[in-house]
């Protein structure tokens, strides 16, 4: 008779079978006993969604404290997008600043604020460009379709950004 739990001989190899003999020796002369962990939940080191081919990599980058491509490219682009918008708010402050109520916009002035203009809408779009490129990259390069970015247009980045910087 099969008690639960246990799997009938004649469906087991005889490395199984050896195994298995082995295992119960070493409960019942206690072995187990007083294992660290014992009575507690086993916590997994591996990330359920990660194909169990890919885990051996993971597990070994992770331990070198090294990040797949992909990770890192998503987080060299976050940063990207955050210093953007950071310049753009600062800006938009500094042109407050230059301008200051308004009413003396006229002549050099005006100029040399329109310049500014020119100058920080040329690096906006150089910046949105290189963004745009690293998306593109990093969208061919993460594993799940559903964690790509989407995909920036800098045309109408651009004409917000015109909109809400016009010329004096």
């Amino acid at each position: 008779m099969v008690r639960a739990g246990e799997t009938g001989a004649s469906s087991m190899s005889w490395v199984e079978i050896i195994a298995d003999r082995k295992i119960r020796d070493a409960q019942d002369e206690g072995k187990f006993d007083n294992l660290h962990g014992a009575g507690k939940s086993l916590i997994l080191e591996f990330d359920p969604n990660v194909p169990p081919d890919h885990r051996m990599a993971y597990r070994l980058m992770r331990e070198a404290n090294l990040l797949p491509d992909w990770i890192e490219a998503e987080k060299e682009i976050r940063t990207l997008q955050a210093r953007w918008y950071e310049r753009v708010a600062l800006f938009r402050k500094r042109t407050r600043d230059e301008a200051g109520d308004g009413s003396a916009t006229t002549g050099f002035k005006a100029n040399r604020l329109d310049a500014h203009r020119n100058v920080f809408l040329l690096q906006a779009a150089r910046e949105l460009l290189e963004s745009k490129r690293q998306i593109e990259r990093f969208n061919l390069i993460v594993p799940a379709v559903n964690r790509q970015m989407v995909r920036l247009s800098v045309r109408e980045m651009m004409q917000e950004l015109e909109v809400a910087f016009p010329c004096h």
